[in-house]
């Protein structure tokens, strides 16, 4: 079922809702320069987090 991310003790599921053929797709890459910088931390943590989630599933 649906994974609500505040429902988790990090406050990120990376539950991943697109269909298994699909491969997941970069639409933004922030340089890290001014604002971008922290938008560019929380990605790449998300990611971290996600593959690291992904590795326990297997």
């Amino acid at each position: 079922g649906y994974q609500y991310d505040p429902d988790t003790a990090e406050g990120f599921s990376g539950a991943n809702y697109f269909p298994d053929e699909m491969e997941r797709r970069v639409f933004y890459k922030p340089k890290g320069e001014g604002h971008e910088a922290k938008i560019k931390e929380r990605l790449d943590r998300w990611a971290e987090m996600r593959a690291r989630m992904q590795g326990e599933d297997q």
